[in-house]
C-alpha cells in the first residue's frame, strides 16, 4: 500500500535495449489553486525521452529530456474542486515503457 501511496507502483515495458525506471512520482499542493508534480527517471545509459503529464484523463504538459530526469512543473488547479488525480506515460525511442499508477490531490478545503 505504501508503494501506491508514494508513487513507486507503475508498470514498465522493456527493450533489448535497455529499461527506464521511475525514481520518483509525487504529487502535492503547492497553493490552494496549484499543484506541484514532481518526476525522476533513470536509465542504465543515457536516452532521449518523452514524458506524457495527465491531469484527470487529459493530456497538460509534453517534456522530452535526456535521461536522467529531474522535473519539477507547478499546475494551476481550479479551487473549487475536491479531488483531482495526476499520472505520467513515459517513452523512451528505443520502445521502454513507463505507465504509473494515478496519484490522488484532495482539496482539504473542500
Amino acid at each position: 500500500m505504501n508503494s501506491l501511496r508514494n508513487g513507486s507502483f507503475y508498470v514498465t515495458l522493456a527493450s533489448s535495449k535497455g529499461m527506464l525506471y521511475l525514481e520518483e512520482f509525487s504529487v502535492e499542493k503547492a497553493t490552494v489553486n496549484s499543484a506541484k508534480v514532481n518526476v525522476r527517471v533513470i536509465s542504465n545509459d543515457k536516452k532521449n525521452i518523452t514524458i506524457n503529464l495527465i491531469n484527470d484523463g487529459k493530456l497538460i504538459k509534453i517534456f522530452e529530456r535526456e535521461t536522467p530526469v529531474d522535473l519539477s512543473y507547478r499546475h494551476e488547479i481550479s479551487s473549487d474542486m475536491k479531488k483531482s488525480y495526476f499520472r505520467i506515460s513515459v517513452e523512451s525511442k528505443d520502445g521502454e515503457k513507463i505507465m504509473s499508477n494515478p496519484l490522488f490531490l484532495l482539496n482539504d478545503n473542500k
